[in-house]
């Protein structure tokens, strides 16, 4: 078949976009179509004539510098203020196990965690909250605790040596110990014979995480229904975890491990006491107070002893980069901030509380808003009362006699009057109804709607 001598042309308008020929835009593409009269058979060329010419790929690079300019100040913004919201997954404070329904020993475990530490550590000190641990390289531990035994002991036998035979036994870290520091105070509240309303022995190590006060408890600290049934205290009061967070930045599920730990070893040690969990006290590093606010921290400045212990049972060294933040393994120690403890400390209580609420012979007990400048503020402007924690860490005289009043007034509901240990000839010193008397030491009642 032959073509006539002259050149000629076809125009197809495509309103796709053609995959040879165009931009990702879209527009109009010609063929064309273009015969000779040489040729029998037409030599077709196609050109793309897009209204639109082909554009060059976008670099990506500009774009991403845009998004890091804009986000690095709010970062940094966090980092220096420390709000306790934070997206990092060493400080993520996510409980991923139900504990409302621990019953035993056996419904605990700890290899269920996996993140040990809140904190990017070379080692994390974290020991497992299920094995007994002492501090045994701590001639001072060694010390006090021998010296609890005795007191226990004593107590059980009577009351000797100026003990009593107590309705309650306080077992718990060096917020329990810091009782002895006020034997005054203590005695106003735990003492019948001069003037308190229970009797009370305090049962407390500074510095203990879960797992030294279960060595204890399993270590003449406390006898057990089989071997010795006349320890049966109305109330047994725990206070521990916050050294865990504290001292070893352990995660919140396994401080709430090890803490569940030991009210189920109480449980099994007893058949009838009641057994009250004080939440984790409020605490900081920030030195102004503040507790959604990080602060400085200096391990040596908070007693971290060498050897605190790994997680896998065996000892650590604290100065040689074990606990140490800055990166330090020349053995020394070097200050280092540390974000804020209080989220972490909150949602432990929650769980406590939550767990209390369906466990028998369990209640929970909360102080912490008495311990706040104001309440009812938010954010950063929370911040704790240094007249009740001076270091917004340790109670202070006027913080024990603030928690002891709470206290006694949560134990008037426990414990049926009249009391059973007191002398005879003695009667309860009555609270005096002055308003200083209302000002300092009446609060309301704590956990009322948790635990009525």
């Amino acid at each position: 078949m032959a073509f006539p001598r002259s050149n000629y042309e076809t125009i197809i308008e495509m309103e796709e976009f053609h995959p040879l020929f165009g931009d990702s835009r879209g527009g109009i593409e010609t063929l064309k179509f273009d015969a000779t009269q040489e040729l029998s058979l037409p030599t077709v060329t196609l050109t793309a004539s897009s209204r639109r010419k082909p554009q060059p790929k976008r670099c990506h690079m500009a774009r991403g510098l845009k998004i890091f300019v804009c986000l690095f100040p709010l970062y940094f913004y966090r980092q220096i203020n420390d709000v306790s919201v934070s997206t990092d997954m060493f400080s993520s404070p996510i409980v991923r196990n139900d504990y409302t329904s621990v019953r035993s020993i056996h419904d605990l475990d700890s290899q269920r965690v996996a993140q040990w530490c809140n904190r990017r550590v070379y080692e994390c000190p974290c020991q497992d909250p299920l094995k007994a641990n002492p501090r045994d390289s701590e001639t001072a531990w060694q010390t006090q605790h021998a010296t609890n035994v005795q007191v226990l002991t004593d107590s059980m036998s009577g009351g000797k040596n100026g003990t009593v035979i107590p309705d309650v036994v306080f077992y718990g870290d060096g917020l329990v110990a810091g009782w002895n520091k006020y034997p005054t105070t203590f005695d106003s509240f735990f003492n019948v014979a001069k003037g308190g309303k229970f009797n009370a022995i305090a049962l407390g190590i500074a510095d203990d995480r879960s797992p030294n006060l279960l060595w204890r408890l399993q270590n003449n600290e406390m006898p057990d229904e089989y071997t010795d049934s006349s320890f049966e205290p109305a109330v047994i009061w725990l206070t521990i975890g916050s050294q865990d967070i504290g001292l070893t930045s352990c995660a919140p599920e396994l401080v709430i491990i090890g803490i569940l730990r030991i009210v189920e070893e109480l449980l099994m040690r007893t058949t009838t006491s009641n057994v009250i969990i004080n939440g984790i006290l409020p605490r900081t590093f920030n030195r102004e107070g503040f507790v959604n606010k990080g602060g400085l921290l200096n391990p040596s400045s908070i007693g971290i002893p060498t050897g605190i212990g790994t997680n896998d049972g065996s000892s650590g060294n604290a100065a040689s980069g074990v606990f140490n933040t800055a990166g330090s393994t020349d053995g020394t120690t070097v200050a280092s901030t540390t974000k804020s403890l209080w989220q972490d400390i909150q949602v432990v209580n929650e769980e406590l509380k939550l767990y209390a609420r369906y466990r028998h012979r369990v209640s929970y007990f909360d102080h912490n808003k008495k311990l706040f400048e104001d309440a009812k503020a938010t954010g950063k402007d929370l911040r704790i009362d240094p007249k009740y924690m001076e270091d917004y860490f340790h109670l202070t005289q006027k913080g024990y006699q603030q928690w002891g009043a709470a206290i006694s007034k949560r134990l008037e509901k426990l414990i049926v009057l009249p009391y059973r240990n007191m002398p005879e000839g003695l009667t309860p010193k009555k609270e005096k109804k002055s308003e200083e008397n209302q000002e300092d030491f009446y609060f309301g009642d704590d956990n009322e709607e948790d635990n009525p």
